[in-house]
């Protein structure tokens, strides 16, 4: 059984290590879109499967903007 604890430790370590990565980031005088775009890279890398519900979403998206403009019918 998980615990609200068992949740808080991981975020907590992930924050300690955001803020060190900030801190690095910053003073090596990195703009926050690089910051930004390095933590995304970094989360891809260690959880591929994010990539195939982003591509999903997209699809989904992409699809319902058809039917919008009456591009796509509707079943």
């Amino acid at each position: 059984m998980e615990t609200k604890n068992d949740t808080r430790q991981p975020f907590e370590r992930v924050w300690q290590l955001l803020l060190e990565a900030a801190r690095i980031a910053t003073e090596g005088k990195m703009d926050v879109e690089t910051f930004t775009s390095a933590g995304f890279r970094a989360y891809v890398k260690n959880s591929p499967e994010i990539i195939d519900a982003i591509e999903d979403s997209r699809i989904s998206e992409a699809v319902e903007e058809l039917r919008r403009v009456g591009r796509l019918a509707t079943a």
